[in-house]
């Protein structure tokens, strides 16, 4: 059986970000290692509201000076599920590896694991809803 996917709220989101309403990024993450190494573009704005070690190397930055991080012990998929975390407030349909990536990331990054929420996600509500709106379909098509 699959395991049931999870989701990952923040305690006390601030308010979200949309991509659109922000300034062009004026960070950029850089992670893993070598011919792996990624590269990520944020907002420091963004990232310093989750995490404590970020803000600390942020704050004696020049605002208008574009910085650059790298994380080596990072993967890409770890950094692009906390940056959904902190754009978003929340990331669903996780399995327990995605899990351990934001866990570890967030060691990384010393953003306090009582920031956050995991929650199993209710399959069994979905699936039903879903039946139920085939039925309703089934229902309106044969009448």
């Amino acid at each position: 059986a699959c395991p049931t996917p999870h989701t990952v709220l923040l305690r006390a989101p601030s308010p979200l970000f949309p991509m659109a309403s922000l300034p062009v990024s004026d960070l950029v993450l850089k992670v893993g290692q070598g011919e792996k190494m990624e590269v990520r573009k944020a907002h420091k704005l963004v990232l310093v509201r989750l995490s404590n070690m970020l803000e600390q190397v942020l704050r004696d930055q020049e605002e208008e000076e574009e910085t650059c991080i790298l994380m080596p012990d990072m993967s890409p998929s770890a950094l692009d599920l906390i940056l959904a975390l902190a754009y978003n407030g929340w990331i669903g349909g996780l399995s327990p590896v995605n899990i351990g990536q934001v866990r570890e990331a967030c060691t990384l990054l010393n953003v306090r694991q009582e920031e956050f929420i995991v929650r199993a996600e209710e399959r069994r509500e979905m699936v039903v809803e879903s039946q139920e709106k085939n039925n309703a379909l089934m229902v309106h098509e044969a009448a």
